[in-house]
């Protein structure tokens, strides 16, 4: 059977080239993943720090709280780091590397080599990481430019320095200072501790929170903790690779379905010579292991590839760069487990469907599905429908219901599939006889006439559909939300913000304020305040006479200058706080102390969401999270574009209204690419279905088409009528799968939360629709120039109908 099973795959070569190359498509996006996902995880994992405990502050540590952390009973060791965020700036003049990953801290010769040059000296000098400095351009003796809580520094490169750390295995860069200049720039911010032998991490962790501020951050470091997010990343990527599996079964079932009705013959005759049915089941799912076993070699090669465009279309976010990795056992095993799994899975059913037919049953050339099968296959398909319906809606109130359903959903539509082609047939028949006439009227019968191949080609059409309008629901309405909002809430003509991780300098209101045509500049916090009665709200450090007009905030009692001398709060935080006119509030802001009277009371918009104001002079050292300018309306494009030369920081965005309002929605957008660049893959086996089918089903039909050709319907009518029939079949997929896939969207919407409003994509949905009737009649071009090209009189000979 195995000789037989070779003679057969290398005989009928041709049609399996396609499933092949489907299988393939899936290896390739599984081990890919995983050599991806894996070399991130293996350089990550081998910069992670030993377990300690670690203490950090938004402002520099005082001396006491060093002195009393490195003095805590059950210290082990201690050290003490000046730290913090420097941004290195390339000589293209962005910002290298992913924001998130951008460290500065003292030199430490223990646990930095240097590798070239000489070490820092004073202010003016740094030194870098040998990789940080080649992707900036510099070298030793260059001058590079730094980004220091807000501002632009230049700096000289006094060496190079050899480092492992976690934000270097994730793509980040790392600066390193003398001692001194590090203090100047951070302080003490960074304290590193281990426990004595018989403590534990989380019991000093406990011990040093007694003795240090509220505002000090104390957590015991799990090294395991940060692979977490690599492993997200590895689960998503493998969704889209199993998508893209699932899809390959069609193409991998519908050959060996189509095969074996058109071999049956050759069954037949094997059962005639002493073959019995296992025998026969195992030679065909011999033909699909060696399949499998082609695909595996192929796709695994093919998957090196994968896992280097999965490196470049995910640089544009603050994933890691990932080195090359030929060979990793759980992307080999995984590539070995789906390829020779899912061609053996796939031809199972067909391969129990040869062996049953009797010897003499099998000397015709195809058997219909009996209309039993189909109500067994039905009533089945709508309790699965039915199932995954109502866990999808109870998503509603249970999320997590909404990933057990989608799935079930998504199968009873697949079992549904053929009741919905005869339904579709009979709705497209008449408007497509009267378009194109009886080319219309017979592709859409030869659709009908096999419910179950129509089926397994619209169903990999079908999921494709359906995940990219699961995903594609939710985007659209959170960017749309997201720009409404973006609307409602710009306060001022022109808006200053930070990078993500990035500061803005606290002498920037200043300079921007003596611009020409600039009327009004504020400093803009928003943050949580920390009471010493232990309570404590939402509040806003600001001008207080540019927040008037920029915020509609209304000072209805008392008043509060821009000297900070005192605090205003709404009626209702007074209320619940026992508050009157010149009662003192005592707390801290990130870090920041402050004990003021209050002096007036305010009202504002829902959507100011803040009960107190302190005026931004009260706290000189808070770190604006916003600078807001108000300009002339038709002078803001112009005040944006003086801004922003005056601000020369690649670390800084400058906004005007109509910026912010575009810009809001667009990290949406760039999530929906990637997620359309993973599922491209599916695309493009669910293409192949559709040419597997059709050139299969012109063979299948030699002597039908010759009999058409016989009574009039010349060769580009014959090529027109595969192509309908391809588009009827592409549409099936693509009704289906857009109903399952908003449905998902919607309630995945509606489960996050009920503020946002579903918008339904309609243009996308559209061009998802013609976009797969495209793929479809392209996909039928090669087979319906087959059918064209057919001979008359050798196909009505043919013993195929």
């Amino acid at each position: 059977m195995l000789r037989t099973a070779l003679r057969s795959v290398l005989e009928r070569r041709s049609r399996f080239v396609l499933p092949l190359i489907a299988v393939v498509l899936g290896v390739a996006l599984t081990s890919g993943a995983l050599l991806y996902t894996g070399s991130i995880r293996a350089q990550v994992a081998a910069a992670l720090p030993d377990p300690g405990v670690e203490v950090t502050a938004p402002v520099p540590l005082p001396e006491e709280a060093v002195r009393a952390a490195t003095g805590a009973e059950g210290v082990a060791t201690s050290k003490v780091y000046s730290y913090g965020r420097v941004f290195v700036v390339g000589r293209d003049g962005a910002v290298v590397g992913p924001p998130g990953a951008a460290i500065g801290l003292n030199r430490e010769p223990d646990e930095q080599e240097l590798v070239a040059g000489a070490e820092p000296s004073g202010a003016d000098q740094v030194a870098l990481e040998e990789g940080t400095a080649r992707r900036a351009g510099v070298g030793v003796g260059d001058r590079v430019e730094l980004v220091v809580a807000g501002t632009v520094r230049e700096h000289t490169v006094s060496g190079l320095l050899k480092a492992v750390s976690p934000e270097l295995a994730v793509g980040g860069t790392l600066t390193a200072f003398d001692r001194g200049a590090a203090r100047t720039l951070f302080g003490d911010s960074r304290i590193v501790l281990t426990a004595q032998p018989g403590s534990t991490n989380e019991a000093l962790a406990a011990a040093l929170r007694e003795v240090l501020p509220d505002d000090a951050y104390v957590q015991a470091v799990d090294p395991g903790s940060a692979l977490s997010d690599n492993d997200k990343l590895a689960t998503i990527l493998l969704v889209f690779a199993g998508t893209a599996l699932f899809v390959s079964i069609f193409v991998v079932a519908n050959t060996f379905t189509m095969l074996s009705a058109a071999r049956a013959r050759e069954h037949a005759l094997l059962r005639a010579v002493g073959a019995d049915r296992s025998r026969i089941t195992r030679g065909v799912l011999a033909e699909a292991l060696l399949i499998g076993l082609a695909a595996t070699v192929i796709g695994y090669a093919l998957g090196v590839g994968v896992s280097v465009l999965l490196d470049a279309l995910f640089a544009v976010t603050e994933v890691a760069t990932a080195p090359l990795v030929l060979l990793a056992p759980d992307a080999l095993l995984a590539a070995l487990a789906v390829g020779l799994g899912v061609p053996v899975i796939a031809a199972w059913v067909p391969a129990r469907r040869a062996a049953a037919i009797p010897p003499i049953a099998a000397l015709r050339t195809s058997l219909p599905p009996t209309a039993k099968s189909l109500r067994r296959r039905n009533t089945a398909g709508a309790l699965i429908t039915a199932a995954g319906a109502a866990a999808v809606l109870g998503g509603l109130r249970h999320q997590d219901l909404v990933y057990l359903g989608a799935p079930l959903l998504v199968i009873g539509l697949l079992v549904l599939t053929p009741l919905a082609a005869s339904g579709l047939g009979a709705v497209l028949r008449r408007p497509l006889t009267a378009l194109v006439g009886v080319r219309g009227k017979l592709a859409v019968e030869n659709a009908r006439r096999n419910p179950r191949r129509t089926a397994s080609t619209a169903g990999p059409l079908m999921v494709c559909l359906a995940v990219c309008a699961a995903v594609t629901v939710p985007a659209v309405s959170l960017g749309a939300s997201s720009a409404e909002e973006a609307a409602a809430n710009r306060m001022a003509e022109v808006t200053i913000t930070p990078i993500a991780y990035a500061e803005l300098a606290t002498d920037l209101p200043e300079r921007l304020a003596a611009l020409p045509d600039v009327r009004a500049v504020t400093a803009y916090t928003r943050s949580y305040v920390e009471l010493d009665n232990g309570d404590g709200g939402v509040f806003v450090a600001a001008t207080p006479s540019v927040l008037a007009d920029v915020a509609d905030v209304e000072f209805t009692e008392g008043e509060l200058t821009d000297a900070g001398t005192g605090v205003a709060v709404t009626r209702e935080q007074a209320r619940r706080q026992g508050w009157e006119l010149g009662t003192t509030v005592t707390g801290s802001a990130r870090g920041h102390r402050f004990s003021l009277p209050v002096t007036a009371f305010f009202e504002a918009p829902e959507k100011f969401d803040a009960g107190i104001v302190v005026p931004a002079a009260a706290l000189p050292d808070l770190t604006p999270y916003e600078v807001l300018v108000r300009a002339d309306p038709d002078r803001a494009d112009a005040v944006r574009d003086r801004i922003k030369s005056t601000v020369d920081n690649p670390t800084v965005v400058v906004h005007s209204q109509a910026d912010a309002v575009a810009e809001a929605g667009q990290q949406y957008a760039l999530f929906l690419r990637i997620l359309y660049a993973l599922l491209s893959v599916s695309g493009l086996i669910g293409a192949l279905a559709v040419v597997n089918t059709m050139t299969m089903s012109v063979l299948e039909r030699t002597r039908e088409i010759g009999l058409l050709r016989a009574v009039g319907l010349d060769r580009s009518r014959v090529r027109s009528l595969v192509r309908i029939e391809s588009g009827v079949i592409a549409l099936l997929g693509a009704g289906l799968g857009l109903l399952a896939g908003c449905l998902v969207g919607v309630v995945v919407v509606r489960s996050q939360t009920s503020a946002v409003e579903v918008v339904l994509p309609w243009g996308r949905l559209a061009a998802f629709v013609l976009i797969t009737a495209a793929i479809a009649v392209l996909a039928a071009l090669l087979p319906a120039r087959r059918a064209a090209a057919l001979p008359v009189l050798d196909a009505v000979r043919s013993d195929t109908e």
